[in-house]
């Protein structure tokens, strides 16, 4: 196969750059009596199946387009397992309800947790629509160890994942300090006793972690789903200065994003720059997020300047 890389032989644009490091994936041909790996059967069909099989095939209209929705045959399905027709779903095999399913779900800005060893595509499949991943490993009778599930959850620095625990305790444990990270190219990424106005009610992660976009891109602001990649954002988090000491650590830490402008953030907050290095500290800070400031990652009203709109304002009441 010829190598389209670099698309330039038939004018074809370039591969994904976070696809060109990807193998493809192939099921390994074993040679052996049965390819479990590979979903074959140790059995053959029963007596009779391929009579009916070739009898159902003289009925079939090859001239004309399938009827879209398998009804007959999600009715069928339906019916031999005790559901109901709407809870079944009909795909190309595996891999396809998995790509439908993070397709629909998954995408930038999102994540999926697995625990391995379990299907390969699981991973392959999440990377290609641009769904963060995070991973535990299973124990070894590959049950699930209640700990490892929250700590990979506890990983999610987007608070899109969340967890419950069969004893009633609803959710992790707070943070004892406020910390955002200013990432390299990307996010702000605050953990801690979040308060974010206008936070959905059904996302508790946002609680504890949530990544808050600072491009001016993003379709879900205040919290970033990944825009700054399309958008070419670079910014490689270095901070200039250090505020001041803070008397204590943790406790509430309030976010609210003002109309057209910044996020004033209130309480015990310590910085972190792109490099990893805790650096500025204080209790009130005005971060930007129209990606155009020039003192990132702290506001320096060049939004007014540039026209910066917010679009989640009549959601949140946030107010300048």
């Amino acid at each position: 196969m010829a190598d389209l890389g670099e698309g330039s032989a038939r004018g074809l644009p370039g591969v994904r750059p976070d696809l060109e490091a990807l193998v493809g994936y192939h099921s390994a041909q074993v040679d052996v009596d049965v390819r479990l790996n590979t979903n074959e059967s140790p059995l053959p069909p029963p007596d009779g199946w391929l009579d009916a099989l070739a009898d159902a095939v003289r009925g079939i209209e090859f001239n004309r387009y399938p009827e879209r929705e398998a009804t007959g045959l999600r009715r069928a399905l339906a019916g031999s397992h005790g559901v109901g027709i709407d809870e079944v779903f009909c795909a190309n095999g595996s891999n396809e309800v998995l790509q439908c399913l993070l397709l629909a779900y998954g995408g930038p800005g999102r994540t999926a947790a697995l625990f391995e060893p379990t299907y390969t595509l699981h991973r392959h499949i999440a990377r290609i629509t641009g769904t963060t991943v995070v991973a535990g490993a299973r124990r070894d009778d590959f049950a699930l160890d209640l700990d490892v599930v929250a700590a990979v959850v506890e990983r999610c620095p987007s608070g899109a994942l969340s967890y419950s625990r069969p004893d009633g305790t609803e959710f992790e444990a707070i943070p004892a300090s406020n910390s955002i990270v200013v990432a390299n190219n990307g996010p702000l990424y605050a953990r801690g006793d979040l308060a974010i106005e206008g936070a959905p009610e059904n996302a508790p992660g946002l609680r504890t972690r949530a990544a808050l976009c600072r491009c001016g891109r993003s379709a879900n602001k205040p919290f970033c789903d990944n825009s700054h990649e399309a958008a070419e954002f670079r910014d490689r988090g270095p901070i200039g200065d250090v505020g001041e000491q803070l008397a204590a650590q943790g406790g509430p830490l309030s976010i609210r994003a003002l109309a057209n402008g910044p996020l004033l953030v209130e309480g015990n907050l310590t910085l972190t720059s792109g490099h990893g290095l805790p650096t500025w500290s204080g209790t009130r800070v005005a971060l930007c997020r129209c990606g155009e400031s020039a003192n990132k990652p702290f506001c320096d009203g060049t939004h007014a300047l540039v026209g910066f709109k917010s679009d989640e304002d009549a959601a949140s009441g946030a107010t300048g």
